[in-house]
């Protein structure tokens, strides 16, 4: 139960129309690596009006983004938007010498494996030390082991 789980269970969502839909689940962390970069890769990124205003606010650029989304960690677990139908994802890495984060959502209209699709919401300068998905599983399964 302390674990991350490896794959977000799909929960039931109740549309307006009256449909009940279930979210496509996300493959593991290092899949959902896979998937980010690939969409990267194939030039399938697109940003918001929010993140434009961000990087002109704080001296950033969508390279910045595109590069954090094909090399950043992730480091808090997707949650799921129902406005958007998309998973949203955090990712972080250095940029100038400051974590920037960047907040994705990963479409699910598009087939995750032949073409992903993302949307960079916004992005933000992050100051100060903060644990990461990895860093906390690892930690916690110390402290279950020496118990």
């Amino acid at each position: 139960m302390g674990d991350v789980p490896a794959r977000r269970e799909a929960q039931r969502i109740d549309y307006k129309d009256g449909q009940t839909k279930a979210p496509f689940l996300l493959p593991s962390l290092a899949g959902l690596k896979e998937v980010l970069r690939r969409a990267a890769d194939l030039g399938n990124v697109t940003w918001s009006k929010r993140f434009q205003a961000k990087c002109r606010m704080h001296q950033f650029s969508t390279v910045d983004a595109v590069n954090i989304i094909r090399e950043g960690r992730i480091v808090n677990l997707p949650m799921f938007e129902q406005a958007r139908n998309a998973w949203r994802i955090n990712l972080a890495d250095a940029v100038d010498g400051y974590t920037l984060v960047v907040d994705v959502a990963l479409s699910c209209e598009e087939d995750f494996c032949k073409s992903p699709r993302v949307e960079i919401v916004t992005a933000f300068y992050r100051r100060g030390p903060r644990k990461e998905i990895g860093d906390w599983s690892e930690s916690h399964d110390k402290t279950e082991e020496d118990a």
